[in-house]
């Protein structure tokens, strides 16, 4: 049995489909899962009772939100970057250059890496695998102001990084945070939002390790921040932003732009045929007026008698193609 020939604009549109359905999947999945990582969300699965220490102990906080993603003019030193559902872009990737270039810390806590992606290659690292639940130890000075020897997770991942971080915490040789410098700053990464989340802050040493990364906002005229910005707290972005700026405006566009070739292309080829049709019925218009052929349907009473006359003396009432084609030079 023959199978029906499948049009290949339908298979493209299914796999760029399915491609955005993934990645949404991942995305939304990674939003809904309870696990916000906002300041402004008191349940368990968000940062508030983190911000409620910081000030006890202190330190003031800033929440960078807005129309542009401005860290160096919050006024934070360090800035908590707690799981952005937002894509981060090369512009905010820049920002973060230069604001750590002015001695102040960044630190990124995720457990999947999707939205953090860009800043994560940026500084050649990246999520190397799942990281099963546990109780990890800390090997670094960045502890050391507020002593966090073990940290508890739920849930994470491991980091693979190059040679220029220097690991944070370990386990069993693979490394779940890490960090590194740049200009006179520190980015920090850690592979599990558990540590900042209220339901898991009072956990083993999670809160000293969190106040421990933080420990650059508690000195004076400092202060600790937190991102807002890449958790919606901004205006719409522009659209065509939008578009260019996140894996599934690109992915949209490539699906928008593969169609529009396609449909350009069948266009000139439908063209061509019709040309080609409308060629041979004009030839083929005039050959009958040539050879004074005369449709049955357009002629006259007088015509009608004539042809059948014709007929019934045997004859043919018109020309045969093959002399309708050599008199219109087919």
């Amino acid at each position: 049995m023959r199978l029906p020939r499948v049009d290949p604009l339908y298979a493209i549109g299914a796999i760029v489909t399915l491609i955005i359905i993934v990645i949404a999947g991942f995305v939304v999945g990674s939003n809904q899962s309870g696990r916000s990582g906002s300041v402004l969300d008191a349940s368990s699965g968000g940062t508030s009772d983190l911000r409620h220490l910081v000030e006890g102990l202190g330190a003031r906080t800033v929440i960078v939100q807005g129309d542009r993603f401005a860290p160096r003019e919050s006024g934070a030193t360090v800035l908590l970057m707690l799981g952005v559902t937002e894509f981060i872009s090369d512009t905010d990737v820049s920002a973060l250059r230069l604001y750590m270039q002015d001695g102040r810390t960044v630190v990124v806590a995720t457990d999947l890496g999707l939205a953090e992606s860009r800043l994560l290659s940026s500084f050649g690292a990246s999520i190397a695998a799942v990281q099963r639940a546990g109780t990890y130890g800390t090997v670094s000075v960045a502890v050391a102001a507020a002593p966090a020897g073990l940290i508890s997770f739920d849930q994470g991942a491991s980091l693979k990084v190059s040679e220029r971080w220097q690991p944070v915490v370990r386990l069993d040789g693979g490394v779940v945070g890490a960090m590194t410098r740049e200009g006179r700053g520190t980015l920090i990464v850690v592979g599990s939002l558990a540590p900042f989340l209220n339901q898991f802050l009072g956990t083993a040493d999670n809160g000293r390790f969190a106040l421990s990364l933080a420990q650059s906002g508690f000195d004076s005229n400092r202060a600790v921040g937190f991102d807002e910005y890449h958790h919606g707290a901004h205006p719409s972005p522009d659209l065509f932003v939008l578009l260019q700026g996140t894996w599934l405006g690109r992915a949209l566009l490539f699906a928008g732009a593969t169609v529009f070739g396609y449909l350009l292309l069948c266009a000139g080829r439908t063209a061509t045929r019709s040309r080609a049709a409308g060629s041979g019925a004009s030839c083929t218009a005039g050959s009958r007026r040539r050879t004074g052929w005369i449709p049955r349907r357009h002629s006259s009473p007088c015509s009608r008698a004539w042809m059948s006359m014709i007929r019934r003396a045997g004859r043919k009432p018109a020309r045969s193609t093959r002399h309708c084609h050599d008199a219109c030079g087919m």
